[in-house]
């Protein structure tokens, strides 16, 4: 079985570097994982998207509406345009702030109620207690979905350890697990959150 994750951002966000910790992540436990990224004017705070396929057999790089399994979303605007994406049992991971403005392309004004609107579909978890400028948000989103696509938090600390400069490391490590011990949370408690984590 293919699993599809997209991870959505903008321009310094670093979702292309997160997309690069979930594929190695996969390749490592012996999957083989198909990456792919658009980042047009990510400079200017536009829109950054990767796409991250990984199973027995992958051959496309990309999944089409419909098919992704998780959506991780790093800025608001960008949760509800890729939302489409998903399966309809789907599982989003979502960091909800609207601070970032919306880019000309979408008339500089941001859709309403778009928790509303991504709840009436998806699964959605919000992890709103991170900094917005924190520069580990990615790594803390890639370990909160990772319980969720079947990976532990080994598989994530060895990702970690092949691709992050030995000064950042440490950091990084403590990131992830704390993203990782946000999905716990949803494990164990499931009544204090709005839906519990699945894949089925």
């Amino acid at each position: 079985m293919i699993k599809n994750v997209i991870i959505a951002g903008v321009g310094g966000q670093g979702t292309i570097f997160a997309g690069k910790i979930l594929g190695t992540m996969a390749y490592q436990t012996g999957l083989h994982v198909k990456i792919s990224e658009i980042h047009g004017m990510s400079q200017r705070g536009g829109s950054v998207v990767t796409q991250v396929r990984f199973g027995k057999h992958v051959y496309a790089p990309l999944a089409q509406a419909g098919e992704v399994d998780v959506l991780i979303a790093l800025e608001e605007l960008e949760a509800l345009r890729y939302a489409s994406y998903l399966k309809e049992n789907g599982i989003k991971v979502a960091y909800l702030h609207s601070e970032i403005k919306a880019t000309a392309s979408d008339g500089g004004i941001y859709p309403q109620s778009i928790r509303t609107q991504l709840e009436q579909k998806y699964y959605v978890y919000y992890m709103e207690e991170i900094p917005l400028r924190d520069k580990t948000l990615n790594v803390r989103m890639v370990g909160a979905a990772a319980g969720c696509l079947g990976f532990s938090r080994e598989d994530g600390i060895k990702a970690l350890e092949q691709n992050v400069a030995a000064e950042f490391l440490e950091k990084d490590k403590k990131a992830f697990l704390e993203g990782w011990e946000f999905y716990e949370q949803t494990q164990k408690s499931p009544a204090e959150w709005r839906v519990v984590c699945t894949t089925n």
